[in-house]
């Protein structure tokens, strides 16, 4: 009975962010109508090319890294030798102070594609499903598969800090605004978005990830603050572990993606 009343909680907790992303998404077109002159915030990129590939060098060895402790160190190291070489705090308008502001930005940017992204992802699971593909990230059946506290610890901290952080500074921070350089922001962003969504070896979910991808490039583009995209991005992905955790110890409802 625990586990019932559980799954209809979790069902109307899901039902109720989806009517509340439907009421900021027609908030938000309503917006742009009104304003559709409103420039982007996002200066251009201070790096140069040998940082950009000092950058490429590291997100591709992350991608074959399995251990928590060895990315984060990893993840540290790449941003120290940012900051070492450029004002990257001041770039990318990073205060701890804010982090209440970003955390509040964050939610709301995420309520906000919430809606559309699972339009995005329903769809793309039922073909994956009619073709016998599974849409599920083998990263998600690791993490299902874990039963050691302290692997699990290490596993969430890596989800919600490290991944949102790194993944945020080198295809937000420093991808984006370098592409910029030299395309259209709408170009910039699709193919920052694709490289991101690449990143994650999966390509069931390319379509949803490349689009989540831009939704977080508009809106470091509307604020101007990577810190607000670090914490959509840490909000999505610390929702995603709890379904699975309740996932996987009451029940068989499925998350949403």
């Amino acid at each position: 009975m625990n586990s019932e009343w559980l799954s209809i909680s979790v069902n109307l907790a899901i039902l109720a962010a989806l009517v509340c992303s439907l009421w900021l998404n027609l908030r938000f077109i309503a917006s742009r109508r009104a304003n559709r002159a409103a420039s982007g915030q996002v200066p251009p990129c201070p790096l140069t090319v040998g940082d950009l590939l000092i950058f490429a060098a590291l997100t591709a060895a992350t991608l074959t890294v399995r251990s928590p402790l060895l990315l984060a160190l990893m993840v540290t190291a790449g941003a120290a030798l940012l900051y070492r070489r450029r004002d990257a705090l001041g770039y990318w308008r990073f205060k701890l102070s804010e982090t209440g502001a970003y955390l509040r930005d964050g939610l709301r940017g995420y309520l906000t594609v919430l809606l559309p992204l699972t339009l995005i992802v329903l769809p793309v699971s039922l073909l994956c499903e009619r073709l016998g593909v599974d849409f599920t990230q083998p990263v998600i059946g690791l993490f299902l598969d874990l039963h050691s506290p302290l692997k699990i610890t290490l596993f969430i901290l890596t989800a919600v800090i490290v991944a949102p952080l790194w993944e945020e500074i080198v295809f937000r921070g420093v991808l984006y605004p370098w592409l910029k350089k030299y395309l259209p922001a709408r170009w910039a962003m699709l193919l920052s978005s694709s490289a991101w969504a690449a990143s994650h070896l999966h390509w069931p979910a390319l379509l949803p990830f490349t689009f989540l991808g831009c939704a977080l490039c508009f809106f470091y583009e509307q604020t101007g603050r990577l810190g607000v995209t670090v914490a959509l991005h840490a909000i999505f992905n610390l929702t995603t572990v709890l379904l699975l955790l309740l996932l996987n110890h009451h029940g068989n409802w499925p998350p949403p993606y």
